[in-house]
């Protein structure tokens, strides 16, 4: 009988091309060091079309220059990832689009949360006891208005 790691092992390899799906995400993640901070500075990878590895640059000086670094950059990824995975670099301009050694970044800037003009208070007409009441209060946590604690009617007495 195979041990449960092994043949999840096997399975996983198999089912995911010898596990080279898990290594680009690694790849994306270390791309600075593992192409070297000042190509990386250059050159962002964009991602993977067959055995093209793409690569995207803010303006034309960058990508004559990451055309000049091709060869280093697939020694270096294809080293990193055990196998010759790219055959081929491809340079594309940015334009605004999200490199994938930054994506994660783009994401929790994006997750700029602003009140609505008519958010209310804590003293809302709802039993802070109920299910929606307690999440009404979640939400004003979030905008930093602070929940009362009680019921609705404690909240008006408290005004009072």
């Amino acid at each position: 009988m195979r041990l449960l790691r092994s043949a999840l092992r096997e399975y996983l390899g198999s089912t995911f091309q010898g596990g080279k799906r898990f290594r680009q995400l690694r790849l994306w993640k270390e791309w600075g060091g593992v192409v070297g901070e000042d190509v990386a500075a250059l050159a962002r990878p964009l991602g993977t079309r067959n055995k093209t590895l793409l690569l995207g640059v803010e303006d034309g000086a960058a990508l004559l220059e990451t055309r000049f670094y091709a060869p280093q950059i697939l020694d270096d990824v294809n080293a990193y990832l055990g196998e010759v995975c790219f055959d081929k670099v491809q340079c594309e301009l940015l334009m605004g689009r999200t490199p994938l050694d930054e994506r994660h970044k783009a994401v929790a800037e994006t997750r700029v949360l602003r009140p609505p003009e008519n958010l209310g208070g804590p003293n809302a007409a709802l039993p802070s006891d109920s299910p929606v009441g307690r999440c009404y209060q979640a939400y004003l946590k979030v905008f930093g208005k602070q929940p009362v604690s009680g019921n609705h009617e404690q909240g008006e007495q408290e005004n009072e």
